[in-house]
């Protein structure tokens, strides 16, 4: 990751204890939402503030396991994500999932014990409650020991994320009829789109590509509005492989692979803000 793009954030700060993972009945719960609603809940939604005014493209968290890195991830994409109707974006925060949770206090129709603390922050609510498009990556569970199961784990990595924003393909096929004069462009676009989404990628380099295709496609069906991209456990298989892989051969052709892909991801840094 280029370090001249990238501010570290500190595991501790003067504010208290990080949420803790816990668990239930259901088993253990990252998501913000659901951490809302048990008695566990630690408010640490300032965090989304500080987070936001990073003055840099890239935002590297850093964090002991079991310090819920995961769960502040899902609390600030929870309040930034532009909020859609079967890929249509829904411009008016107020209306926004997001706007009850954040700002009037309110899960699920129950009101919360109190209002969270970022409620009070009017300029951070104005310039990004429900307001930029959110592409979630997980590297979590990534466990490989060998180079080509390595491009195998990414490879359906990105055939669930192209089929969690399948309304591109959507918006892409309606584009085509009314914009007749982009036939060529828009084609290849939903070729490369289906090929990701049926896992029909051999080529390690177009895998390499896959994160920053879809970010572009991305940028361009929200009306090119800064996207914000959340990248999780990016490092575990990283270091899994430094720790089991026999072969150098292997670990080298391996961390290289992820390396690119990381870096074509990076490379896309002017349109949209990412945190690791």
């Amino acid at each position: 990751m280029p370090k001249h793009i990238v501010r570290v954030l500190p595991d501790k700060d003067e504010e208290g204890p990080p949420p803790k993972r816990y668990r239930t009945d259901n088993g253990m719960l990252d998501a913000f939402e659901q951490l809302l609603s048990h008695s566990v809940f630690v408010d640490k939604s300032l965090f989304i503030e500080k987070v936001l005014q990073s003055p840099t493209k890239a935002v590297l968290i850093t964090c002991q396991r079991g310090f819920a890195k995961s769960t502040l991830l899902d609390m600030v994409a929870s309040f930034v994500r532009l909020q859609d109707d079967q890929g249509v974006p829904v411009t008016d925060p107020t209306q926004s999932n997001a706007y009850n949770v954040f700002v009037l206090g309110m899960l699920s129709k129950n009101l919360l014990d109190k209002p969270l603390m970022i409620s009070k922050s009017e300029k951070t609510i104005r310039n990004h409650l429900a307001s930029h498009p959110v592409l979630r990556i997980s590297f979590a569970g990534f466990r490989s020991t060998t180079f080509q199961n390595v491009v195998g784990h990414v490879r359906q990595l990105l055939c669930t994320l192209f089929m969690s924003h399948g309304y591109i393909s959507v918006s892409l096929s309606r584009r085509l009829e009314t914009h007749p004069e982009e036939r060529t462009l828009i084609q290849s676009k939903l070729e490369m789109f289906g090929r990701f989404l049926s896992s029909n990628i051999q080529d390690e380099t177009e895998l390499e590509h896959g994160l920053r295709f879809l970010t572009e496609l991305m940028f361009e069906h929200f009306g090119k509005k800064q996207l914000l991209v959340f990248v999780d456990d990016y490092d575990a298989q990283l270091n899994h492989l430094a720790e089991h892989c026999p072969k150098q051969e292997e670990l080298n052709r391996a961390t290289s692979f992820l390396f690119n892909v990381f870096d074509q991801l990076m490379r896309r840094t002017p349109m949209f803000g990412s945190f690791w």
